[in-house]
């Protein structure tokens, strides 16, 4: 089945070409993106980057707390393309385990058609001990996590059937017209009695997980993570703006599970193939 990836994104210059190319590497092609704009060249970037084919943008800039908006706009629009619609973050990062292709994998849980939405569940990467943001790839730079049973891995993110999507329900759940809503290893969600839909009692890592570099360096997080608060939020809303606590609980560094070597490698080959389509069209040295 064809996948395709949905997101917001704002402030997210330095991390796009990587994350488009990453998840190109793993078997994803088709990228929607709301964009939510920002200061550092975004929506130039963004622009640029459909005019050579890469991803389709729509357009958010300005709007604050539009998140939902933006999914419930966005996703329909999936089905111009593919079968299946995975909802991330730009510092998301889904990590095939076992087989090299993330669309393979997911062909895999969708193949029982009472299966409506698989939640891939995170896995919390932290600063691996960095305070200045380095010039390296995010997935080369950041190679410690958190134990699998740190309870923030319970979130998920959702992989759903374009056809049975009815609307966002927060970032992490996506309602659906009926059928099952299950893990990556097939089981169907349990949700977590306190925290409700969008996190499940128990995280499990199978066939895919999400890679999630939610904090990155402490210059990073400092510069553009605070700075830009959570986009999901109006700014007047108390949790709009990340607190000191954020980067302590989220900088987990207690296992060292750096990403595929050979991963990086095609990533960095893809990134250059990019710069280089991106930099013809730009300068208009197409001849198609």
């Amino acid at each position: 089945m064809r996948a395709a990836i949905v997101a917001i994104v704002k402030s997210e210059a330095p991390y796009l070409l990587e994350w488009v190319a990453f998840h190109r590497v793993v078997g994803i092609r088709t990228f929607l993106v709301a964009n939510n704009g920002g200061d550092d060249g975004t929506s130039e970037l963004l622009e640029l980057m459909a005019r050579a084919g890469y991803v389709f943008h729509f357009d958010f800039v300005g709007r604050s707390g539009v998140q939902r908006e933006a999914y419930d706009t966005v996703i329909p629009h999936v089905k111009n393309f593919a079968e299946l619609a995975v909802i991330i973050d730009a510092d998301e990062f889904i990590r095939p385990l076992g087989a090299r292709r993330v669309d393979t994998a997911l062909s895999g849980m969708f193949a029982d058609p009472s299966v409506s939405a698989v939640g891939i569940n995170w896995a919390i990467y932290g600063s691996s001990g960095r305070i200045k943001s380095g010039r390296d790839l995010v997935t080369k730079r950041f190679s410690a996590r958190a134990e699998q049973d740190f309870h923030v891995n319970r979130h998920v993110k959702t992989a759903i059937r374009v056809d049975r999507f009815v609307s966002c329900e927060n970032s992490h759940f996506m309602r659906t017209s009926g059928g099952r809503y299950v893990h990556t290893n097939g089981e169907d969600v349990e949700w977590h009695p306190k925290h409700g839909v969008g996190v499940a009692s128990r995280c499990h890592w199978q066939g895919v997980r999400l890679d999630h570099f939610v904090v990155k360096s402490l210059e990073e997080f400092n510069s553009i993570k605070l700075p830009r608060g959570d986009v999901g939020l109006p700014p007047d809303d108390p949790r709009f703006l990340r607190t000191s606590r954020f980067f302590p609980m989220h900088d987990r560094n207690e296992v060292h599970d750096p990403m595929p070597s050979w991963l990086i490698w095609m990533t960095r080959l893809e990134i250059a193939r990019m710069r280089s389509r991106l930099f013809r069209k730009k300068h208009g040295l197409f001849t198609k």
